[in-house]
């Protein structure tokens, strides 16, 4: 065959034509050809080639010719990223898993800064695919000889990320927690990278908020969504009564474990079929509204948000667990759901960062059922919810690790899967995380590492105080926790303004005048859409979107409202979103919520308890104030629906001064 053309292309389009009519012999023709081009033609023609005759034995399903062409290929030249990542492609869709990886691993050891962005980021992807399509041949050894390479350059190859947006960052962390937990599975010495980029991936999610913000909107579209949230928070208010009256007459206790009949169900199918059959329609609504408000979001004019390298540090989250211990005792639990496996690992993580694996079984289905069920079930199911939580998520070698730490500091940082645990109840007999421990939520390990690099222990000062007490004016318990709060306030010479009419914007103005917010009234979790969930004042429902864009300094944040500390995934939104993770992403230093709902009336008592505490032991974080709180309802023998319901999430070491 002669290549006498014009130009490389017509020489591709020429061997194209003739390998048809080739036979066995075909790769040691192009083995011909590509030595008898010349100098200045190799690289294009060798690629292009190699291209074309492993396109033709996939089409003729000739698959050990293919390895042949490609072993040939990448003993003949190096591989550009983009030839690999195509001929890795090609050895996936026919099932040669080995040989794809063998094709991508040399790329670890690139100049990622001579990369493009999404280059990169296919290769990780392409990476992870792979690495979970490898048979169980395929040994421990082989498997670490091969990832072996990868740490130094993994490592390396972060600041590329310094001129990337928190999307990308959260794709490439993800990857690489993928990638470590492949070779987990096979050898634990890579459980300090899982950990390591979990938490990254964790905090470029909850980062991801900040590009979901409304910058400047019209008042016509501000309106025409408004009207949107508050439709769909109409229909789950309906769905969740009818809910609840129909499990208050079917209850399942008893009858739901881990591994029987609640793994065949979901959050949209725990009731019984008559109740299912008459939310039927309301669903379909609501899906209606869901999708109409992530079109709406979509032609939001916002801002990529860029990701901030300073929130990772330059120690690892274990060593910054090391700098965060100090002299004081601070262990961490950080929660990571491997759905290849359907499995839960658990890191404990003690203050001199030594961390231990613990593994559980779960069903993703269940853990949501059970959660989805602690705003719908009668009082009486409680007991038996938290109870098949705390199987699934504290196996018994873990509580008997943790039990000999009572006393700590600690820091829970949950898979999105299990946001809305409610960690402070969880436990078994008489010992439980909320009354053992100065327990604090967080949506990344990261998240109080930087608060703490930045202040160790901050104090919060009582003055400014904002006091919104039933703002929707159909909550008498939560103006008399108000005026309960503001009366002890004024006895120690406290000023605070207390507001019983609250619009959103003099919320608004308090989030930017005032150092700690007590808000007692209605919040509303969106199931459908936590984007959309939101603090009703006076004039309008202010969305967890919308605060999410404001800007706090450093407040401390109240919410004595139902189910404030919920938060799920937006399907438009990759961000944990809920009221209390928007007020940390605006910048609060922390938030008090709740687990669930919450009567009204039923917390005053509690929180005059707290703010009491408060003042009379300044020196005490607010999760140690919580904590001992907590204790002595529990000692009480009080139902854990009163004792458990809530939570700190932010900096583990804040305190407030009045001062």
């Amino acid at each position: 065959m002669s290549l006498k053309m014009k130009n490389n292309d017509d020489k591709v389009r020429a061997l194209e034509n003739s390998l048809f009519k080739l036979d066995g012999e075909t790769s040691e023709v192009v083995r011909t050809l590509v030595e008898s081009c010349s100098a200045e033609e190799d690289d294009y023609l060798r690629e292009q080639l190699y291209r074309t005759i492993c396109t033709t034995y996939v089409r003729q399903g000739n698959i050990d010719g293919l390895e042949d062409a490609v072993a040939q290929w990448m003993d003949a030249t190096s591989l550009t990223l983009y030839s690999a990542l195509w001929a890795a492609q090609i050895l996936r869709l026919v099932e040669r898993p080995h040989l794809a990886l063998e094709v991508l691993l040399p790329f670890a050891s690139s100049d990622w800064h001579t990369k493009s962005g999404s280059a990169r980021l296919r290769w990780i992807e392409l990476l992870v695919q792979v690495l979970h399509e490898l048979d169980d041949t395929l040994t421990a050894v082989d498997v670490c000889d091969k990832i072996m390479a990868l740490g130094k350059s993994f490592g390396a190859s972060q600041e590329w990320l310094s001129d990337t947006d928190v999307t990308s960052a959260a794709a490439f962390y993800g990857c690489l927690t993928d990638v470590y937990l492949c070779c987990s599975r096979i050898h634990r010495e890579y459980d300090r990278q899982v950990i390591e980029y979990s938490e990254r991936q964790k905090a470029a999610f909850f980062s991801r908020g900040l590009e979901a913000a409304p910058q400047h909107l019209a008042e016509q579209k501000q309106g025409a969504y408004r009207t949107l949230v508050k439709r769909l928070s109409e229909l789950e208010a309906a769905s969740a009564a009818n809910y609840r009256s129909a499990l208050a007459a079917n209850p399942f206790q008893g009858r739901l474990t881990r591994g029987g009949s609640l793994s065949m169900l979901d959050s949209h199918t725990i009731v019984t079929e008559n109740a299912l059959l008459a939310e039927r329609e309301r669903e379909r609504e609501m899906e209606f509204v869901r999708r109409e408000l992530l079109v709406t979001r979509s032609k939001w004019p916002t801002q990529p948000a860029p990701w901030d390298l300073s929130i990772v540090g330059e120690e690892s989250v274990c060593q910054q667990m090391v700098r965060i211990g100090g002299e004081k005792k601070v262990v961490s639990l950080v929660y990571l759901i491997d759905r290849t496996e359907e499995a839960v690992l658990i890191f404990l993580i003690d203050s001199t960062g030594v961390h231990e694996r613990f593994t559980s079984d779960i069903s993703i289905p269940s853990v949501e059922a059970l959660i989805f069920m602690l705003d719908h079930y009668p009082t009486s199911e409680f007991d038996y919810i938290i109870s098949s939580l705390s199987e699934i998520l504290l196996p018994n070698a873990l509580c008997d690790r943790l039990e000999k730490l009572n006393g700590a500091t600690l820091l829970v940082s949950a898979d999105s899967t299990l946001s809305g645990v409610p960690w402070e109840g969880l436990g078994r007999g008489r010992w439980r995380l909320g009354t053992c421990f100065a327990l604090t939520n967080t949506p990344s390990l990261l998240t109080p590492c930087r608060q703490i690099r930045r202040i160790s222990e901050p104090l919060v000062g009582l003055s400014p105080i904002q006091i919104i007490a039933d703002p929707t004016q159909d909550l008498p318990g939560a103006l008399r926790e108000g005026y309960e709060i503001r009366r002890l306030l004024r006895e120690r010479g406290i000023a605070s303004d207390l507001d019983g009419a609250c619009s959103s914007v003099s919320l608004l103005k308090a989030l930017e005048d005032c150092s700690l917010i007590h808000f007692a009234g209605h919040t509303v979790f969106s199931r459908q859409d936590p984007a959309s969930s939101a603090l009703l004042l006076r004039d309008r429902a202010l969305t967890a979107i919308e605060i999410g864009s404001t800007s706090i300094d450093g407040a401390v944040i109240v919410l004595s409202s139902c189910s404030s500390g919920r938060g799920g995934l937006s399907k438009d939104i990759e961000n944990p979103f809920g009221v209390c993770n928007s007020f940390l992403l605006a910048g609060a230093t922390a938030v008090i919520a709740t687990n669930w709902l919450s009567e009204d009336g039923s917390s005053d008592w509690m929180m005059a308890s707290f703010y009491r505490a408060v003042l009379n032991h300044p020196q005490d974080p607010l999760a140690e104030t919580l904590r001992r709180l907590r204790n002595e309802l529990f000692e009480d023998d009080e139902p854990i629906m009163k004792w458990a319901i809530y939570s700190l999430w932010g900096h583990p070491f804040v305190r407030v001064q009045s001062a």
